[in-house]
């Protein structure tokens, strides 16, 4: 049984130290992975800051003094005493592939504080109650958060309540998207408004977003980015018809004009090809600051995005969104962290 003596003296040095982080670079960041078990104190200080490991050993200015006999039990122990639960946004998380995701979090061992991003709060919390009623015993919390992806200010004030409520963000799941190609195909949108949508959601108010969580992310002891893209947006595949799936989607109707309406995902998948060189990008930005960042590639899953309607795409070869949602679980925990920087599929990195 541990000594109580020792906890107290234990509380007090994780106190201190936190106080002492405050005055460091990545003071925030090295705390956390601290707590969490990931490395003692001394280890995290001298890899991120090694002049700052001086605090272990000698007197800086007041507020970087540890007192003894506090300075032995941190420099020794791992702290994992206290359980840092992970935090995750998701955007567009009250239907379909995000709301998957959100159940599979739940099934998950691991406790999430999980923010069910969504345009309209009434959703949101539909959402919510129907998770909670097929998992009443998850440890996960949830809770709403507005989140708007053509709204700048929706996405200011959504960041604004993570950084009061939470203080950093874990995980950025930008699921949210649109597609309206079965609208233009009926003519119940016109083609530029349809594009000017679909990039303006899937791209615009995905990069705008991520510009201003990417502060939260950096308070994280493990941050991981993730962009939900298809597997349509790969330029490598538009020449193939190796199956059902791609004669669809690349297949060429017959000479003439007017094409006969037919499977179409021009804007979207377009959309989802400009969403992949993102991530690249915020690969590149954040090379240096330890953030893993993907695109995920969840597989042709039978959700309501675009209007098809689950039961018809799934007489057309569509899965079950839970597989989708799974997997993207798998990410989140670690499973693909060896492949970052690509678009990952579940057996497979996709083709550029």
């Amino acid at each position: 049984m541990q000594n109580p003596q020792h906890s107290e003296c234990q509380q007090r040095a994780i106190a201190e130290v936190k106080s002492a982080y405050s005055h460091l670079p990545h003071g925030d960041r090295i705390f956390r992975q601290c707590v969490e078990g990931q490395n003692s104190i001394a280890e995290v200080l001298k890899a991120k800051d090694p002049d700052s490991a001086g605090i272990l050993k000698t007197e800086r200015p007041s507020s970087y003094k540890i007192e003894q006999p506090y300075l032995s039990i941190i420099s020794e122990s791992h702290i994992s005493t206290m359980s840092i639960v992970k935090t995750i946004l998701i955007t567009g998380a009250n239907t379909g592939l995000g709301l998957e995701v959100v159940k599979s979090l739940c099934r998950s061992t691991t406790k999430y504080d999980i923010l069910v991003g969504c345009r309209t709060p009434s959703k949101g919390q539909a959402a919510i109650d129907e998770v909670k009623n097929e998992y009443p015993s998850t440890s996960s919390t949830l809770s709403t958060l507005q989140v708007d992806l053509e709204s700048d200010d929706s996405l200011q004030k959504a960041v604004e309540t993570i950084s009061k409520e939470k203080g950093h963000l874990d995980i950025l799941m930008n699921n949210g998207g649109v597609a309206y190609d079965p609208q233009i195909s009926s003519g119940a949108i016109g083609i530029r408004e349809a594009w000017n949508k679909s990039w303006n959601v899937n791209v615009a108010g995905t990069q705008v977003l991520t510009t201003l969580a990417v502060p939260l992310l950096l308070k994280s002891s493990d941050p991981r980015l993730i962009f939900i893209t298809s597997g349509t947006a790969t330029l490598t595949e538009t020449e193939s018809t190796a199956s059902e799936n791609l004669k669809r989607l690349n297949g060429s109707p017959a000479a003439g004009w007017p094409k006969e309406p037919g499977f179409s995902t021009t804007s979207y998948r377009s959309s989802k090809t400009g969403l992949n060189m993102l991530m690249r990008e915020w690969v590149r930005i954040l090379k240096n600051d330890g953030v893993k960042v993907w695109c995920i590639s969840p597989g042709f899953l039978a959700t309501s995005l675009g209007g098809y309607g689950s039961e018809q795409l799934k007489k057309i070869g569509a899965l079950d969104p839970v597989i989708g949602a799974d997997f993207t679980l798998s990410v989140v925990e670690g499973k693909r962290d060896h492949d970052t920087g690509k678009i990952v599929r579940k057996d497979m990195i996709q083709p550029w």
